[in-house]
C-alpha cells in the first residue's frame, strides 16, 4: 500500500561547520542552524496488514530496556542504602 508523507526538506549548518546537510522532517521547528527550505511530500510503499510480529518485537524490546533501567536504579538504590546502613552502624 502507499502513502504519502508531508514535512520539510531541512537545511542544517552550524557556524563550525563548513557545508550544509539535508534532510527530511515532520518537525516544523526552526533553530539558528535549521531552517525549513521547502515543503515536500514523499510516497513510500508500507506492508499492508496489522504487523503483529514487527509490533510485538518492539513491544519485547521496550520491556527489555525498562528491565535494564530498572535493575539499574535498583542498584543505585541498592548502594545508596548500604552507604547508610554502614554510617548507621558506625555512629
Amino acid at each position: 500500500m502507499k502513502v504519502e508523507i508531508k514535512g520539510w526538506i531541512k537545511r542544517y549548518q552550524p557556524t563550525w561547520r563548513k557545508e550544509p546537510t539535508y534532510w527530511f522532517s515532520q518537525d516544523e521547528g526552526e533553530t539558528s542552524d535549521t531552517i525549513r527550505v521547502c515543503e515536500h511530500t514523499i510516497e513510500v510503499e508500507v506492508p499492508e496488514g496489522e504487523m503483529i510480529p514487527e509490533r510485538v518485537a518492539a513491544i519485547r524490546e521496550e520491556k527489555r530496556v525498562a528491565r535494564v533501567r530498572l535493575a539499574e536504579k535498583l542498584a543505585e538504590l541498592d548502594e545508596a542504602e548500604q552507604k547508610l546502613l554502614c554510617l548507621e552502624v558506625q555512629s
